[in-house]
């Protein structure tokens, strides 16, 4: 069965115009998109993206026109995902983004005709574009200092009814948007928190985690609608990994307790997301350093011998680390098998 999930991925590694302020930063911008690609079709959405192959890619028609196709093409009830990294301006009071052609003035100053202007390029598109998705996400990973950033004003727009529109940014209106050799840090952290071996399903937990994960970094990225995101899954797959399914079933959650439901349905929440960060971290780890004595089944018979052990009932306790002994108990196989103690 075919996704209805759409992503459009644009990265500006450079401009092409040598008077133009701002330096390359290629290298960062490649492994945003990558990161961003892998962890999308792992979330089995369909990613068209623009940037790697070239600077024509990214132009500013290049990019008017992707965006404009992307907003009329998804699917109807579907959910389109539209990213950018890059270079990033506020000016007259707007923020905008620099495409591989934005053009300087005499001045050395950036000529805001040649550059993407948000409220016109992308979201004054949505009604005429007549969008048909259920839900439009779109991240901007790109710096928002330049000249009146006091005057910056929030996000408004709202995508014509049913479509849900969310806006995350990944700095504050006067910030800089940090970056490494191997990509920026906002682009790690939402790339982690979209991806299946990550915890996070839905769109709340997502910004949750990319903002708690960039405080190391003195950034602060900014979500809109602010304090109302959709409660909506937009980081799972079709099918469920295999210890995520076997914990999930297993003869052990049948046993008597005396924990009130509540807290032994907290628990399994915990558990099951637990098992599917290691399951990820398994497989990666695998994929790593394969070798033929590894046994991917072991952790479930670990499950089924702990289901036999337990004799009446008590309280679930929680360890010295913060974690209930049984959720450490399932997970010491998947650490066993990963080569880590």
């Amino acid at each position: 069965m075919d996704s209805d999930r759409r992503a459009l991925l644009v990265g500006v590694p450079q401009q092409t115009e040598h008077a133009f302020p701002l330096r390359s930063i290629g290298d960062p911008v490649r492994e945003d998109l990558r990161r961003m690609r892998e962890a999308l079709e792992a979330c089995e959405y369909r990613c068209t993206v623009l940037g790697p192959g070239g600077p024509d890619e990214s132009r500013r028609d290049a990019i008017q026109d992707a965006v404009r196709d992307a907003l009329r093409s998804v699917p109807a009830g579907g959910v389109l995902f539209v990213y950018f990294s890059g270079h990033g301006l506020h000016l007259g009071g707007k923020d905008h983004l620099v495409p591989s052609n934005a053009k300087a003035l005499a001045d050395g100053s950036p000529d805001t005709d040649s550059l993407i202007d948000l409220d016109r390029d992308f979201f004054g598109m949505l009604g005429p574009t007549a969008c048909p998705a259920a839900l439009v996400i779109a991240c901007f990973d790109a710096c928002r200092d330049g000249s009146g950033t006091s005057g910056i004003r929030p996000y408004h727009y709202r995508a014509p009814h049913p479509t849900q529109l969310v806006v995350g940014n990944s700095c504050a209106p006067g910030e800089t948007s940090g970056y490494d050799a191997d990509g920026s840090h906002f682009t790690k952290a939402l790339a982690y928190a979209l991806h299946p071996d990550s915890p996070h399903r839905t769109l709340r937990q997502v910004s949750a985690s990319v903002t708690a994960e960039l405080r190391d970094h003195e950034q602060h990225p900014q979500w809109s609608p602010a304090g109302d995101l959709p409660d909506v899954v937009v980081a799972d797959t079709g099918g469920v990994p295999e210890w995520v399914q076997a914990v999930s079933t297993a003869h052990l959650w049948s046993l008597p307790c005396s924990d009130p439901p509540e807290v032994q349905e907290v628990l399994r929440e915990r558990v099951e997301a637990a098992v599917r960060s290691l399951s990820g971290k398994y497989r990666r780890a695998s994929e790593q350093m394969p070798h033929p004595w590894r046994d991917d089944d072991y952790p479930m018979r670990v499950l089924d011998s702990v289901a036999g052990l337990p004799t009446g009932t008590r309280p679930l306790r929680v360890n010295h680390s913060g974690r209930p002994d049984v959720e450490r108990q399932l997970g010491c196989g998947a650490h066993w098998q990963a080569g880590r103690p």
